[in-house]
């Protein structure tokens, strides 16, 4: 019996020690939970310890009453501690009514029992070496506690297990440890409930005196209770915005559920490790500090956050930061719809006249400062009035973007094409002379007049007549709308010559 006084002893001041230590880290989001839980563990531990060294029956029955101000509640502070270690949040208020409606009433039909024997239906002693034990009749509501604490305990450690799955970290986990502080409880518990245990004695204490061991292990190695508690679980959790808050050594104190629903890896194991372990938290530093937006592959498709991040200063000191990150992949799918609405033509997909008239000028300032030459091609669809009216404006648009598309193809990604109006198109070469550029119109022209457009089980063939003006030597006084001139008046002659050929423009070329 000593060496059991003596574990239990052992077990009541490992926990007062947590327990104390708990009230200094006051402001982690677990330490009241885990002080009230280390309470309860030293209430029972310690009356049980004086149980066994009791001298007669009324001190063992005085001592019972002791030990069930912490026995009572001990499996609901175990399993509302493993839920909020689970799901970062505060149980509801319906949860804590329902988890603490037994405990309350187990205690006071404990109390109170030689009144009514609901609990024990007779408390007698049998002696061991002359050390008297106690010999409980199980009462009802003895039964009930028994079932519900048994129950309590294992979906403690179910949730427990959940954890230690979730981070898939073997034993290098933070739920691995907190697992087998749930196990080791819950097999002492069940041998005592199962009539194995030697002479009837109750072995959960034991199983709590392992359990503290495991717990120790994560409070020194993960630095469990060191996570400030710095926002209100409440509003915390109903940010729609994910949150990740690190301490002041960059290590991940909380989070919110928001987050987590972005980040698989942000779960309860993740709490005291460097974001920079994880290879998206890393990126999300870099997004912050760069002040750009992050880009991530979720299911196949690309999604996008707004990310900032905010210090965190106490009395003239950092003591952490806050990422936040909100999804705005729609405003970006949106904001990219709106730049082809204003950038492109829908029908053919290339520049339309705007775009290609800003990027248009851009090159011609560029060669009218810097030297060089440029070209610019006038493409217009021959006897395309004809396509419409035998075909109809379906197969039109079918040819147009068919035409666009050819022209895409033929030149280099420097180059700048767009849709002129109708069935008009025009291109800007840029470093190109007259003979490059005539070898450029050529090819186009022969690309376009092997094109055939497949509509109604009819083939529809295409020609093109191109317009082609080069700046001269001297560019001090080029202008875009020179050059647009020049190559629809050489597009006017291509046309007027027969159609489906190339004309360049040249000094005194008639309009």
């Amino acid at each position: 019996m000593i060496i059991l006084r003596t574990l239990l002893f052992a077990t009541g001041a490992i926990f007062l020690v947590i327990f104390f230590y708990c009230f200094v880290r006051r402001r982690s989001q677990f330490s009241s939970l885990f002080a009230v839980l280390s309470l309860a563990i030293m209430v029972y531990a310690l009356g049980y310890a004086f149980e066994l060294g009791a001298r007669n029956i009324d001190e063992i029955k005085f001592w019972l009453k002791v030990e069930y101000f912490g026995l009572a509640f001990l499996p609901t502070f175990w399993f509302l501690f493993a839920y909020k270690s689970q799901y970062k949040r505060n149980p509801t208020f319906q949860l804590n009514f329902a988890m603490f409606a037994i405990p309350v009433l187990t205690l006071f039909f404990c109390v109170t029992n030689e009144y009514h024997h609901l609990y024990y239906s007779e408390v007698t002693a049998v002696f061991v070496n002359n050390q008297p034990l106690a010999v409980l009749g199980k009462g009802p509501w003895y039964i009930v506690f028994t079932v519900y604490s048994n129950a309590t305990l294992l979906g403690s450690l179910y949730v427990f297990f959940r954890q230690w799955r979730t981070s898939k970290r073997g034993i290098s986990s933070r739920g691995f440890w907190m697992m087998m502080g749930a196990l080791s409880v819950t097999v002492f518990e069940l041998i005592y409930h199962f009539g194995l245990s030697p002479y009837d004695i109750d072995l959960t204490p034991f199983g709590l005196l392992v359990a503290a061991l495991f717990q120790l292990v994560v409070i020194i190695r993960y630095d469990f209770l060191k996570a400030d508690e710095l926002v209100k679980d409440i509003v915390f959790s109903g940010i729609s915005e994910g949150i990740i808050i690190l301490d002041a050594n960059g290590r991940i104190s909380d989070y919110n559920k928001a987050g987590s629903l972005v980040f698989s890896w942000l779960h309860a194991d993740a709490i005291g490790k460097k974001l920079a372990e994880f290879r998206e938290g890393e990126e999300l530093a870099k997004a912050a500090t760069r002040g750009r937006e992050l880009k991530l592959e979720v299911a196949g498709r690309p999604r996008y956050f707004d990310v900032k991040r905010t210090e965190l200063i106490e009395g003239g000191k950092a003591v952490g930061s806050v990422f936040m990150f909100k999804d705005v992949t729609a405003m970006h799918r949106l904001f990219k719809k709106l730049y082809r609405f204003a950038n492109y033509d829908m029908l053919t997909r290339i520049f339309n006249r705007h775009r290609f008239f800003d990027d248009a000028e851009k090159e011609t300032a560029r060669v009218r400062r810097y030297g060089g030459t440029m070209a610019l091609l006038m493409i217009d669809l021959d006897f395309f009035k004809d396509v419409n009216d035998l075909h109809g404006h379906m197969a039109g648009d079918e040819v147009l973007a068919a035409v666009a598309q050819t022209l895409k193809k033929r030149i280099r990604s420097s180059d700048i094409l767009g849709r002129y109006g109708g069935e008009e198109f025009v291109i800007v070469l840029a470093a190109v002379d007259a003979d490059k550029a005539l070898m450029v119109a050529e090819v186009i022209r022969r690309s376009v007049a092997e094109l055939r457009v497949e509509h109604g089980g009819t083939s529809i063939p295409i020609t093109v007549s191109v317009g082609v003006a080069v700046s001269g030597e001297d560019t001090s006084e080029l202008t875009l709308e020179a050059l647009l001139v020049q190559a629809d008046r050489a597009l006017y002659r291509a046309k007027r010559e027969g159609r489906n050929r190339v004309a360049c423009w040249t000094r005194g070329l008639d309009a």
